[in-house]
């Protein structure tokens, strides 16, 4: 709901620039490259990972002056497939203590003793497959610089609101075969940038190549989105 009131307060704001603001909208097709960190949460160990999906997304936006202008940008992936997503471990920083009747046990022997079970993975290992889908929502400001006459570099910054959905399918074999689906969407607020090109092929139809990099906040894997993608858009 935040994020709908978001995108239409954005839109009513790009609606009422003022007079003589260029606006322009563009479709984007790439690809999404996903950097996720090794993690342990509630006793399930998340690795290291590498993951990339075909990727899609709209773009709406205002320049105000020559140099400078805002945009929204809403991105749809598809899922990233994550085999071997996690490693689950047994007991993780359970203890046990030892203690003697008499309050000693002898020279040198201690009265007391605390001993740690380390984190081991529960054997035989549970299969543990997951999809993951991270649908994003931009709101950016940026700057351009003239590289020609009908081409500008731009950079830009602001930030990506996301939600991002996870699928995992759990499959035991021992002591019986059994399987668990779980289902998680969170949501995250990380920052964005990106560098682009903007190349005009007429008055009115733009062709944007360009690279953007946005973190996925404070959701469950903690990653980084790195999007290489390519636009093309009208300008008004």
């Amino acid at each position: 709901m935040i994020m709908k009131r978001l995108a239409i307060l954005g839109v009513a704001l790009l609606c009422a620039a003022p007079a003589g603001a260029q606006t322009y909208v563009a479709a984007t097709l790439g690809a999404e490259l996903v950097k996720s960190y090794e993690s342990t949460t509630n006793g399930t160990s998340y690795p290291d990972g590498d993951n990339e999906a075909i990727s899609w997304g709209l773009r709406l936006g205002t320049a105000f002056g020559s140099r400078w202008g805002v945009e929204l940008e809403f991105n749809r992936p598809g899922e990233l497939d994550m085999q071997n997503y996690a490693t689950i471990l047994a007991s993780p920083g359970n203890s046990f203590s030892w203690s003697s009747v008499s309050g000693s046990a002898g020279p040198g022997v201690p009265t007391s003793l605390t001993v740690a079970i380390p984190e081991t993975s529960i054997f035989p290992a549970p299969e543990v497959h997951a999809t993951q889908r991270n649908t994003t929502w931009n709101a950016s400001a940026w700057i351009r610089q003239p590289l020609g006459a009908r081409a500008d570099l731009v950079v830009l910054g602001g930030l990506g609101f996301s939600r991002v959905e996870q699928e995992i399918d759990y499959a035991l074999t021992l002591p019986r075969a059994r399987s668990y689906r779980s289902r998680t969407v969170s949501y995250g607020v990380g920052p964005m940038i990106g560098v682009e090109g903007r190349i005009r092929m007429t008055d009115h139809l733009e062709l944007t190549p360009g690279f953007r990099v946005q973190s996925l906040g404070n959701n469950l894997s903690e990653g980084v989105v790195l999007r290489p993608s390519v636009a093309l858009g009208w300008t008004f």
